[in-house]
């Protein structure tokens, strides 16, 4: 049976993170969350949550607040070996009850990332549904298109060096990875996600860090030297 790592780091989200584990949690095969400098209410609303059978659970807590990526790259270390995919995924986002299996069903042997698409939402206003851009493509030279809903194969994120900074250096670094291993990148159209863009979201707070021109050009210029 195809098996499902995935890795959820949270800080102050204890609002949100209950309804995003009871969405994700039964589709995963191991769920390592880490609270990246939380307080007791999201460790307290953990203890009360009853994980579902399939799924196996790690809590993992560190006293200081590092960020996204670190707290990604951190939890990652936990994920038990094995796993046929992995993802990170949202303390704040609702996945839809089929991500796991319209997910698989695009999947295959040929396959070393995919990704859906997605709904945005940002509180009561309208949602916006973004669907695939460029199915065998994560991102153009402005922007990503690859949303929070994926899936990377293990040996993908190793050789792409296993680290995470941004997401656009991220996901060059993927896409650059399933070139060399002559993977593809397959996208999903439905929108088997929702996205919460409220005021507490780093990507909603610090939208300009996440757009720097910099790891743009950086990557171009890695990519001419291919």
């Amino acid at each position: 049976m195809t098996s499902i790592g995935a890795v959820m780091p949270t800080y102050g989200q204890a609002e949100f993170i209950i309804a995003a584990l009871d969405s994700i949690a039964p589709q995963v095969d191991e769920l390592v969350v880490l609270l990246d400098g939380n307080g007791d209410d999201t460790l307290r609303a953990l203890l009360d949550w009853d994980a579902p059978a399939r799924c196996a659970l790690r809590i993992i807590q560190r006293e200081e607040n590092r960020g996204t990526a670190a707290a990604i790259n951190s939890a990652v270390e936990f994920l038990s070996p094995g796993h046929d995919w992995w993802t990170w995924v949202s303390s704040d986002n609702i996945y839809h009850p089929t991500w796991r299996d319209m997910m698989l069903d695009a999947a295959g042997d040929d396959v070393g990332a995919l990704y859906s698409g997605f709904t945005y939402r940002r509180g009561q206003s309208k949602a916006y549904h973004y669907t695939v851009h460029s199915p065998s493509r994560l991102v153009s030279q402005e922007a990503c298109y690859y949303g929070p809903s994926f899936l990377i194969r293990p040996s993908v994120w190793q050789e792409h060096r296993g680290r995470i900074s941004h997401d656009y250096d991220n996901w060059t670094r993927v896409e650059e990875a399933c070139w060399d291993a002559d993977l593809r990148i397959r996208g999903v159209p439905n929108a088997l996600c929702e996205y919460n863009a409220h005021d507490k979201r780093v990507t909603v707070t610090r939208r300009h860090e996440y757009d720097a021109p910099h790891w743009q050009a950086e990557a171009k210029e890695r990519r001419r030297i291919l």
